[in-house]
């Protein structure tokens, strides 16, 4: 478990012996700053009927409408496509005014901000069977119960690949769904190719961790580590690069959490209209005085010996009450989450 921010002798990456591949940062998204990431220069030469999408998802909440974490569209009007979460359910959609093409939601709920969800979206419309053409996957299992499923005709075309003007590649926003809100990390986009999440992950005492991929991507494929000062940066070696706008550079940037070194945050307050959650949880600010205001963190523990760190700054006298403790959660606040397959040192 770590903190952002911290000296160098505050505790990084405190799992790195379990992991044989580390990934050493994710890019955070604040969805009211309108952050996101665009190429308007990508060949329309991909293939645009099979390809693979890898990434590593933390949600900031789980009470929005949509958070979308691949897209397609350009940043103007429809017609547009996502890959991301639809009232916390996972969700892949391709529209084409005035309906839908594609749309596919799980049954199940993604409510687990604490953790990291691996998610791949394999797609192949040339398959025969409908449900071969889109495949999804969270911790390397496949999600085969919807609530909506419409496939895409065999050999449709999606707006993913395409990349001609108004279908450009997006992360974290396609137009007439809104902004990511949360964190991702190692996005991959394979073209011409329908993989499985051994390709990108593999179980290890029961865990879904990460694992280098070591394929090809072919010819509109990327790959974003989102390093500090390099977001937008390919390192596919395709060299399509993309446009960062962060829209506030303090809030949407780079950080250390990520899928091997998961941060404990504080998304939960007793009086959220006064102590107000900043940088998606890591920091928490209010200018009252004089009350007990209370917050506490994403992670729960029962039992054992537990190290944890907090950065306190008082500036506005010495009216300030703040004291870094512990919570016990009453039974009726906890949350039902879905399953999740991260663990924390």
């Amino acid at each position: 478990m770590s903190l952002l921010n911290g000296s160098p002798t505050w505790m990084y990456n405190a799992g790195g012996d379990f992991y044989p591949y580390l990934i050493n940062q994710s890019l955070r998204f604040n969805a009211a700053d309108s952050p996101r990431l665009l190429d308007s220069s990508v060949p329309s030469s991909g293939n645009r009927k099979k390809f693979t999408f890898s990434f590593w998802v933390k949600l900031g909440t789980t009470n929005r409408l949509y958070d979308v974490c691949i897209g397609a569209g350009g940043s103007g009007s429809y017609p547009s496509a996502i890959i991301g979460f639809h009232n916390q359910r996972l969700t892949y959609k391709d529209y084409r005014h005035p309906s839908y093409t594609t749309e596919i939601n799980s049954t199940q709920k993604f409510r687990d901000n604490s953790s990291w969800y691996h998610i791949v979206a394999a797609v192949d419309t040339t398959q025969a069977t409908a449900s071969n053409r889109v495949k999804l996957y969270v911790n390397g299992n496949q999600i085969t119960a919807f609530d909506t499923a419409s496939y895409p005709s065999q050999n449709y075309d999606t707006l993913f690949q395409d990349g001609t003007s108004g279908n450009e590649p997006l992360i974290g926003f396609a137009p007439g769904f809104d902004y990511m809100d949360g964190y991702l990390a190692e996005v991959h986009n394979v073209d011409n190719a329908q993989l499985s999440p051994s390709d990108f992950g593999e179980l290890k005492e029961g865990i879904w961790i990460p694992k280098e991929y070591t394929g090809t991507y072919g010819t509109t494929g990327y790959y974003f580590k989102f390093v500090a000062g390099a977001e937008g940066t390919d390192s596919s070696g395709n060299g399509h690069n993309m446009t960062h706008t962060p829209g506030n550079t303090s809030r949407n940037r780079p950080t250390q959490d990520s899928p091997t070194n998961n941060f404990c945050l504080m998304p939960y307050s007793n009086n959220p209209t006064i102590l107000a959650k900043e940088h998606q949880g890591m920091r928490l600010n209010t200018t009252r005085t004089g009350y007990w205001d209370g917050a506490y963190g994403s992670f729960s523990v029962k039992s054992g010996k537990w190290y944890y760190e907090v950065q306190m700054n008082e500036t506005a006298g010495d009216n300030f009450r703040v004291i870094p403790g512990w919570k016990q959660q009453p039974e009726e606040e906890v949350e039902v989450k879905s399953a999740s397959y991260s663990k924390v040192y």
